[in-house]
């Protein structure tokens, strides 16, 4: 047997071995860079009840499912029918995804960035962890509303949480807030 059959039998039984582990998954955690740093939550049904995959995008109150309806956000009210409607973790991961991700360029923007956000913006969680900062001085916020100031500058209000800190705070944010921590957008809620 050559070398090239030799390793590609090996690959072959590799495989076989991670479709036999991905085959009794009941859920997977994906992350999802081009989504805003999303991470998703695909689940199986228990098998006694069905076959189902639900997905989901955790946050506080236990996170908003991805349905045939569009984003849920009270999971635990859902149907079993409506929450676990995907046939397997692949479509489920998938319909999520299109969903989180921009729209594609069109063909004379070719090469063109995205405009980065110059402010939050309503329905989106916002972390600021960016890899260097501690955990306990990271902070999330969750934007509910923008508006604008008397004076005319923006302003976003929403809820903050430090750290491991459980409890989320109502808050404003103004633009020297927006500037002052390296945010990154998450998942929209809405």
């Amino acid at each position: 047997m050559t070398t090239d059959e030799t390793e590609l039998r090996r690959l072959r039984a590799e495989l076989a071995e991670e479709r036999a582990l991905a085959a009794d998954a009941t859920e997977y955690r994906v992350l999802l860079p081009d989504g805003g740093g999303a991470e998703l939550r695909v689940s199986r049904q228990s098998g006694a009840f069905g076959s189902g995959w639900a997905v989901a995008v955790p946050r506080r109150g236990g996170g908003v499912a991805w349905t045939r309806e569009g984003w849920q956000e009270s999971i635990s009210a859902l149907s079993v029918d409506r929450l676990f409607c995907w046939p397997d973790a692949r479509t489920a991961i998938e319909e999520a995804r299109r969903e989180l991700v921009p729209a594609a360029p069109s063909p004379g923007d070719v090469g063109e960035a995205a405009p980065a956000p110059e402010f939050f913006e309503p329905d989106v969680t916002y972390d600021s962890q960016d890899g260097y900062t501690a955990p306990e001085d990271s902070w999330r916020f969750d934007c509910r509303h923008v508006t604008r100031t008397p004076e005319g500058h923006p302003i976003a209000f929403g809820f903050v949480r430090v750290g491991a800190e459980e409890r989320w705070t109502p808050t404003g944010f103004g633009t020297d807030d927006w500037t002052g921590r390296p945010w990154r957008a998450g998942a929209r809620s809405r």
